[in-house]
């Protein structure tokens, strides 16, 4: 038997509602909409958060670390990722029925994408060390690989513990609370 959703209607409640399954008994259930300002707060930080941070990835790879000044393809797909990802954010949150279950589905993509920069600066500087072969010979290659795993090493710290801070958090907060 497949079980069917119903949409209940309180009548001491205007708000939007959305019917969702029980997990463990398969009784259809009403999860309430809560306000739309509190989502649209944390669409706006946690998703300036996912953006800044994806747009720092983003950034890496696509850019030169060997020029003193960007292209300014790298700027303009840079700032475009910026406001996509902002945007995206904003729209996860807007969707998401309550604030928390909001602040939760922004705060772990960022901690995942945290836990990317150090894969990013990793290959940044092998590209950067492959160009510095091809101009300068091996001993530039060197330094720059050497120089490359230093700072590899300390954004590999910084970023463990900021995608660890963020990941607890987006799984503490939001969480659907156990009915018994």
């Amino acid at each position: 038997m497949i079980p069917t959703l119903i949409a209940v209607e309180l009548p001491d409640t205007k708000e939007a509602q959305q019917p969702v399954a029980d997990a463990v008994t398969m009784q259809p259930t009403v999860v309430k909409k809560q306000s739309l300002a509190g989502r649209i707060i944390a669409g706006i930080v946690g998703g300036c958060i996912l953006a800044i941070v994806g747009t720092n990835v983003i950034s890496l790879l696509i850019g030169d670390i060997e020029t003193e000044k960007q292209s300014s393809t790298v700027s303009t797909l840079s700032a475009t990722a910026l406001f996509m990802l902002w945007g995206i954010g904003i729209a996860i949150a807007v969707i998401a029925p309550r604030p928390g279950k909001a602040w939760r589905r922004l705060l772990i993509p960022s901690s995942l994408l945290v836990y990317a920069i150090p894969l990013a600066v990793f290959f940044t500087f092998a590209k950067a060390s492959q160009n510095m072969a091809t101009q300068s010979g091996q001993m530039g290659a060197g330094i720059m690989a050497i120089g490359g795993f230093a700072a590899s090493a300390c954004v590999s710290i910084l970023s463990f513990f900021a995608g660890t801070i963020l990941l607890i958090i987006g799984l503490l907060v939001g969480r659907d609370k156990r009915q018994k």
